[in-house]
């Protein structure tokens, strides 16, 4: 996952937080997010893409660990790319609602 993303990418999970910077710290931020969750699924459509941009919206749910409390993500994320087609720049917006249907 991380060869998508150039030594100094800038990674935003969040619009209103600062930014993850550099391929270390995205894969060390991906591999404690994935120690928390299973039964992970993931759908895209893509929305708007050219040559140095992409738009999509996403769809996830997992499992959480250990509470076993089924979560479901909507979303959606823009990212930047070189000219080589790595992504210097990744953001995404997403909204969670729980196995009770309760938003948070």
């Amino acid at each position: 996952m991380v060869a998508l993303f150039t030594a100094e990418a800038a990674y935003r999970e969040d619009p209103f937080a600062s930014a993850t910077h550099g391929r270390n710290a995205i894969r060390a931020a991906w591999v404690d997010i994935a120690k928390h969750q299973e039964d992970i699924r993931f759908a895209y459509q893509i929305l708007s893409v050219d040559r140095n941009h992409g738009i999509a919206h996403w769809t996830a749910s997992f499992v959480r660990r250990p509470s076993r409390e089924i979560v479901q993500l909507d979303g959606i994320l823009m990212a930047t790319f070189d000219n080589a087609g790595v992504c210097t720049e990744f953001r995404e917006w997403w909204d969670r609602r729980t196995h009770d249907g309760a938003r948070s």
